[in-house]
């Protein structure tokens, strides 16, 4: 190995080249200086990319024939400063030894770039990547903008939601508050929804109200003014009132004023019911007053009639 390297560098058997020839001084230094700004040319390229590399890390594109193209000038660059060695030391068998080098670079080199070259026309000039950089922009603005209006939209919902929970714990309040009975009846003749006060006043559960058709409750002979949904026709619309005598689970019965609405499209009947038993109990009475008046005065006048013929 020692004889190998020994043998490389040596140059027995051949004469520098500025003794082959008529070279002149002048030629010489030609041919000497640039050779030199040559190699200083082939090194100073692959310093710069050994620099651009390292700064770059491992985003530089095409890694391997970067530094494949990197060997292959500093290769190139060695050969000319070869050219000024052998001037003055035939050292060419170093010299042959740097061009196979140079030849196996610069081919590996030209192999690699038929794998590299179309990926690299495969890959998006600045003006294609900076018009999809101002297309993204674009899109994420239109994003952004759609989020905004789709969170004030969910706020808009939100505040909805919360102004009809109000309202519908201001029903409920009212509802179960209200002196009068309040229900929501279906048009299959059931009652749906009814408030505490039909329990107190009738002495029924509501699990009990609800479980028989309404009807069931009303006085045999007010059961077609009871019809809530013959007020559909009737109604058109509006709010119908009605009295009839409903019984109360003593077997008694209270009569009751009505005020009931049909609404067709939500298939619901809303309807309030009074208590005016005690009016028509006081009816009653004051028509019995009435009548027993109106008797006594037809006695007194068929007294004062007669006590007038006998005198």
């Amino acid at each position: 190995m020692a004889d190998f390297f020994r043998l490389l560098f040596s140059g027995q058997g051949f004469v520098p080249r500025a003794l082959c020839g008529n070279w002149s001084p002048g030629l010489i230094r030609l041919h000497n200086v640039s050779d030199f700004f040559i190699w200083t040319a082939y090194l100073a390229i692959p310093i710069v990319l050994v620099i651009v590399a390292s700064r770059k890390g491992h985003s530089v594109p095409f890694r391997q024939i970067f530094w494949l193209f990197g060997l292959f000038i500093l290769a190139c660059g060695t050969t000319h400063l070869m050219d000024i060695i052998l001037f003055y030391d035939p050292m060419y068998r170093l010299s042959g030894l740097i061009k196979a080098i140079t030849a196996a670079a610069s081919w590996g080199t030209v192999f690699a770039l038929f794998h590299v070259v179309p990926q690299a026309l495969r890959m998006r000039s600045p003006e294609d990547l900076e018009q999809e950089i101002q297309e993204r922009i674009q899109v994420q603005a239109s994003l952004t903008a759609e989020i905004e209006q789709h969170r004030r939209t969910e706020e808009a919902l939100q505040a909805e939601i919360a102004h009809r929970q109000r309202l519908e714990a201001e029903w409920e309040h009212i509802f179960d508050l209200s002196p009068d009975k309040l229900c929501v009846a279906g048009l299959d003749g059931y009652f749906k929804r009814l408030n505490p006060r039909w329990e107190h006043s009738l002495g029924y559960t509501r699990e009990e109200l609800l479980a028989r058709p309404y009807r069931d409750f009303v006085h045999p002979d007010d059961v077609d003014k009871a019809d809530f949904e013959g007020h559909l026709e009737e109604s058109n619309g509006k709010s119908e009132s009605f009295e009839s005598r409903f019984r109360c689970k003593d077997g008694s019965y209270k009569w009751l004023a009505w005020r009931v609405k049909v609404v067709p499209e939500e298939g619901v009947i809303y309807a309030s019911a009074r208590d005016t038993t005690e009016r028509k109990i006081n009816e009653q009475v004051l028509k019995s007053t009435m009548l027993q008046l109106e008797r006594s005065n037809r006695e007194l006048q068929d007294f004062a009639s007669i006590a007038s013929h006998d005198l």
